[in-house]
């Protein structure tokens, strides 16, 4: 049997999950990151992409935006400003907004703006990214 670990995904607005999974995959500042019980205790900042979660055996693939992880050797806590299921995206919406970010960019007249619509489009590009290749996934329950 796996060796399981409690994981609490909180955002501003919900509790994104709350659980005993077996392993949780994310992208870190420094690259992928993958946690299994017993890690050694960490915090780390984490960038926009997919959030990989595997519970039974089946791994759930979710869209994150920044955010930090604390790693436990009993629990892994991750906070980030937004997450979501492949299901919760509209794909419609997310193209749209990928457009106005890539103009937001191109049109920038400071170097601020041009950061503030890149990572905005960058978070955009991770929750395309995990609609298109996990859309018919399925959620974990909470």
């Amino acid at each position: 049997m796996a060796k399981l670990f409690n994981l609490e995904i909180i955002t501003p607005e919900r509790t994104f999950y709350r659980g005993e999974v077996e392993s949780v995959i994310v992208n870190t500042v420094g690259g992928q990151m993958g946690v299994l019980k017993g890690n050694a205790p960490l915090v780390t900042a984490l960038v926009s992409g997919d959030l990989k979660i595997q519970k039974d055996g089946k791994w759930y693939h979710a869209a994150n935006s920044n955010g930090f992880m604390e790693v436990t050797p009993e629990k892994v806590i991750i906070f980030c400003q937004t997450v979501f299921w492949p299901s919760e995206m509209e794909q419609n919406e997310l193209l749209d907004k990928e457009r106005r970010q890539r103009e937001a960019m191109e049109n920038a007249q400071t170097a601020k703006a041009y950061y503030l619509a890149k990572v905005s489009l960058m978070r955009t590009l991770a929750k395309l990214s995990v609609k298109y290749e996990h859309e018919n996934s399925a959620m974990l329950d909470r």
